[in-house]
């Protein structure tokens, strides 16, 4: 399945309010509601969107501006190398819109971040020869969607997987870099108005360092986060910029084995959220899903359900405001089909939301946005990718309104 994951590269490189919805769209939703605290009432939606080329289809990243406007990425196979993939909802359909590929090689975008509808951002990588990768930054100027230069410093892998813009001269992509040989280190890389530039940023680990998500409350409030390791288990990475250096800020390592972060979103400066997993060491641990919270002064483990006897993750986190937070992933076992995985949060925690049934095989939830600018009713996109038996991986897009939130 593309969901756009490094392992899929290195292997290549060889709201909406119920009056603003279109009245359609809510009838056709296909999971019963889901009251996830009292006086609130969430619904999923399985909205359609393209697919192209003759393989595997995906998407990895979406930003939403308003409710006709919003932007998913990922990838395609053409049947010799995977291409970028750009779609567009303009509050009645997804359609694809021409993005640019640099070389031979496959080409993937990550992740998109929106300062206005004439500035939108998405990054990734594109193979550049066997055993390597450069980073892969576009740019969207409300006509057309082209590469800016951007760096790649390792020798071997370079790889941008989060974007967040924060104004038309402040926009931050981070990623890895390595060496051919050599551990990964953190990359990230800062746009200025005129051009990108690396900026230093902390790699505590001697075995693997990545950053995997990015979000800004403020151009002076910036997290990211991933995992770093040295030899054995590895474990989350959190790093703040305070508007003049980047700096390690310890989180809760829940897991014995491993615990890391692939999402992040920063809603003020003492509410930000971290998601991913933890596993512990021993025979037939499950992965779980893992969410942190900073609080302005330190980050505590907060509990995520999920369904017994599953094994699961999150990989993305959105929030309006600090009660319209979700999370987004995947659960799973060895018997039965994967499943998505949606949570809200809550006054009474974390509650699992019913999603769509939709593919017979293999279904997941890679990002999910929400803008900040919403009425009562809370709605956030989810993107990603499912499968049918004996067939192609298709995209996945997914509508979430919440009725009753404030």
């Amino acid at each position: 399945m593309t969901m756009l994951s490094r392992g899929k590269v290195l292997a290549a490189l060889a709201v909406l309010t119920i009056l603003i919805l279109p009245p359609g769209l809510l009838g056709a939703t296909s999971a019963p509601a889901h009251a996830a605290a009292a006086g609130t009432l969430c619904r999923h939606t399985f909205i359609p969107s393209p697919n192209v080329g003759t393989g595997d289809n995906g998407l990895d990243g979406v930003v939403t501006i308003s409710s006709s406007d919003a932007w998913a990425v990922g990838e395609f196979s053409n049947g010799v190398a995977g291409q970028t993939l750009v779609e567009h909802w303009d509050g009645t359909s997804w359609s694809v819109v021409a993005s640019p590929n640099v070389g031979a090689g496959s080409n993937f975008l990550d992740a998109v971040s929106a300062d206005a509808p004439t500035d939108v951002w998405a990054v990734g990588a594109f193979g550049s020869g066997p055993g390597a990768s450069q980073t892969l930054i576009e740019h969207r100027d409300g006509t057309s969607w082209s590469v800016v230069p951007s760096f790649s410093p390792g020798t071997g892998f370079n790889f941008l997987y989060g974007v967040t813009a924060v104004a038309s001269n402040d926009v931050w992509a981070v990623g890895d870099a390595q060496n051919t040989g050599a551990a990964s280190q953190t990359l990230v890389e800062h746009w200025d108005g005129t051009s990108w530039s690396v900026v230093s940023s902390p790699s505590p680990g001697s075995n693997a360092n990545e950053l995997r998500g990015v979000s800004a409350d403020a151009a002076n409030d910036v997290w990211a986060v991933g995992i770093t390791s040295n030899t054995g288990s590895s474990q989350t990475l959190v790093e703040h910029w305070d508007g003049t250096s980047w700096s390690v800020i310890p989180a809760v390592n829940f897991g014995s084995a491993l615990t890391e972060f692939f999402g992040v979103t920063s809603i003020a400066p003492d509410d930000v959220w971290a998601v991913g997993d933890f596993q512990n060491t021993g025979p037939n641990q499950p992965d779980l899903p893992l969410t942190e919270h900073w609080n302005g002064t330190s980050w505590s483990a907060l509990p995520a359900p999920i369904s017994a006897g599953l094994s699961g993750n999150l990989h993305g986190v959105a929030a309006a405001n600090s009660l319209k937070v979700w999370a987004v992933g995947e659960q799973f076992n060895n018997s039965t089909i994967d499943q998505t995985l949606t949570e809200r949060w809550t006054p009474f925690g974390w509650q699992v939301l019913n999603n769509p049934p939709i593919g017979t095989n293999l279904r997941a939830l890679r990002a999910i946005s929400a803008p900040r600018s919403q009425t009562p009713q809370g709605f956030a996109w989810a993107v990603g990718g499912f499968f049918n038996t004996g067939a192609s991986s298709q995209t996945l897009t997914e509508l979430i309104v919440c009725v009753g939130v404030r």
